[in-house]
């Protein structure tokens, strides 16, 4: 079990089933707003402010697979990852966002029913998985980062930046509990997977609704190759 007490400035650890999960020395919080972040919840680089990840989204081809990530990876040459652990919330959607072109499309999947519809947020539990490369073709609305994390995984760990949607209007209050009511952003990059030519990192963020920071920890712990 995760027992974090309190981290906004502090130094915490907990176990994470066989890996461990802690966090490292806090780098200093930096509001994405002033690094160019959108400034809706979650938008799709690109498409203008304002605009929501189902713009652009197309369902995912049909390969003969039930799996909707194995349909996604037959298309993509980046690694594509599913999370196994998910909290007993189901799938409820699962696209592939258009990055344009020269670029993989972006898988996109959701669980839970704080997403469908949107309006949802903030008032049921669930979480979004976004996962690319080079680059994701969404990126996360507001957020101040409260700290990086490392999570194990199998045969490491990963460094989880995490951060807490939040106005700018109110950075100040905002804290590491904040999230459980406006939402946690969790990014990463997953490891070179061996013999994986060319090596491509897949870079992840996963967004949350009604979720404490351990439960989202756990689903990262989660996160498999196909």
């Amino acid at each position: 079990m995760f027992n974090f007490g309190s981290h906004d400035r502090n130094r915490a650890s907990a176990s994470l089933g066989t890996g461990l999960a802690q966090e490292t020395d806090v780098i200093q919080p930096q509001p994405w707003w002033r690094r160019g972040g959108a400034l809706t919840r979650v938008a799709v680089a690109g498409a203008g402010t304002g605009a929501l990840l189902a713009t652009l989204a197309v369902p995912a081809s049909a390969m003969g697979s039930p799996n909707p990530y194995d349909n996604a990876q037959v298309g993509i040459t980046y690694p594509v990852y599913q999370p196994k652990t998910t909290l007993g919330l189901p799938i409820s959607s699962f696209k592939l966002l258009s990055c344009g072109t020269g670029q993989d499309e972006s898988v996109y999947a959701t669980y839970g029913k704080a997403y469908t519809p949107e309006s949802n947020l903030g008032k049921l539990p669930g979480f979004s998985i976004s996962e690319g490369y080079p680059t994701i073709c969404s990126n996360p609305g507001t957020s101040w980062q409260v700290g990086v994390w490392n999570v194990g995984i199998p045969k490491g760990e990963v460094k989880v930046r995490v951060s807490v949607y939040c106005s700018p209007a109110v950075l100040k209050y905002c804290t590491t509990a904040s999230g459980v009511k406006s939402g946690y952003v969790l990014q990463w990059a997953q490891p070179y997977q061996f013999a994986t030519t060319p090596k491509k990192q897949t870079q992840m963020f996963i967004d949350t609704s009604r979720l404490t920071l351990p439960q989202a920890l756990h689903i990262v712990a989660g996160i498999r190759s196909l």
